[in-house]
């Protein structure tokens, strides 16, 4: 997770933080899906880890001894793995459908980057559950019947 955290701001950060400023991209535009990459994978990789940390103390607390926790205990290189994975799977698809496109303003022509097709609002949805609810509300569920149990 600390590596994911170092890439947003070392690759994500400047880029973002400069096209807020100015309002446009400024930058090559062979940067624009790369940034976007970038963020939606550490994102993304945050989420996922965030998840089975959630799991894996929900487990903990209420099944010490079930085959499950055990499993996921000494699986846990392959969960960080599996969580990259689904990363760049992820942000992959983002990825593709990311552009920059030309806009004018005072007869001056500036850059925008964007993810803008038809298919990004099923892509943002899909985002919102993944990087969003589910490791909000799983945790919070799971702490909630450890609580109770």
């Amino acid at each position: 997770m600390a590596i994911s955290d170092v890439v947003m701001a070392v690759l994500c950060v400047p880029f973002n933080y400069t096209s807020v400023m100015l309002g446009r991209w400024i930058f090559y535009h062979w940067l624009c899906p790369v940034a976007q990459f970038t963020q939606l994978l550490s994102v993304a990789v945050t989420s996922f880890i965030l998840t089975v940390i959630g799991i894996e103390r929900y487990l903990a607390t209420t099944h010490p001894f079930s085959w499950f926790y055990i499993w996921l205990s000494s699986h846990s290189r392959l969960m960080l793995s599996l969580s990259w994975i689904f990363g760049v799977t992820y942000s992959s698809l983002w990825t593709i459908f990311t552009q920059t496109d030309s806009f004018i303003y005072n007869n001056t022509t500036y850059y925008q980057c964007y993810s803008g097709i038809v298919m990004s609002h099923e892509l943002k949805k899909i985002s919102l559950v993944i990087n969003f609810c589910l490791p909000i509300v799983y945790p919070c569920l799971s702490y909630r019947l450890a609580i109770m149990l």
